[in-house]
């Protein structure tokens, strides 16, 4: 599935932003945030743009964890699929992750504005978002790099959903709005380069 955002005010968007849904990620759901769960109890996390929250290590998909090498392979494999089939990725090129994190964000915690600059493509994959989240609660927001449209930034705002990514140009820069919850929001994050085969 893909969803190409246009911004809320209706002056469009320069960057498109795509939303694929990954398919047996909300049938593997718990086992994956178990294993999220065990990860957390012995890496103390780290800070990055996170206010608040927990950021992993960035490097999930080489770690031996069954779960977490399924999320992060499926992540790639489908990544690239949709990728091929837009024209982005050549035959003789793949996709190959670079880094992969997971943020639990709990009530007030939020991720300022940046970027992955250094990377082709960047995206996250929203495992466990709590039911009833309001239109601003743990949002993800685009920045349009074109600049100031009639006097103000041009945002995308676009709602988390469980079982979808959200994949975009790394050099887009982006931030999450507070989570408002009292239920854990946890996503896994992720950057990816383009090579040759």
């Amino acid at each position: 599935m893909d969803l190409d955002q246009p911004a809320p005010d209706g002056l469009g968007f320069s960057v498109a932003i795509h939303r694929i849904e990954v398919p047996g990620c909300v049938d593997r759901r718990d086992a994956v945030l178990a294993a999220i769960g065990r990860l957390r109890a012995v890496d103390p996390g780290t800070p990055r743009s996170n206010q608040g929250g927990w950021h992993s290590s960035s490097d999930l998909h080489e770690r031996d964890d069954v779960e977490l090498r399924w999320v992060t392979s499926r992540i790639t494999a489908i990544c690239e699929l949709f990728l091929r089939a837009s024209g982005d990725i050549d035959a003789d090129q793949k996709l190959a992750m670079t880094a992969s994190w997971v943020l639990v964000n709990a009530a007030g915690d939020w991720n300022m504005p940046h970027s992955h600059h250094g990377s082709d493509w960047s995206g996250v994959l929203h495992l466990a978002v709590p039911d009833g989240d309001g239109p601003q609660d743990g949002t993800v927001v685009f920045i349009d790099p074109v600049g100031r449209r009639h006097g103000h930034p041009t945002l995308a705002t676009i709602a988390p959903t469980a079982g979808h990514l959200l994949l975009f140009p790394s050099h887009l820069v982006h931030m999450v709005a507070p989570h408002r919850a009292d239920v854990d929001r946890v996503s896994l994050s992720f950057n990816c380069d383009v090579v040759d085969r």
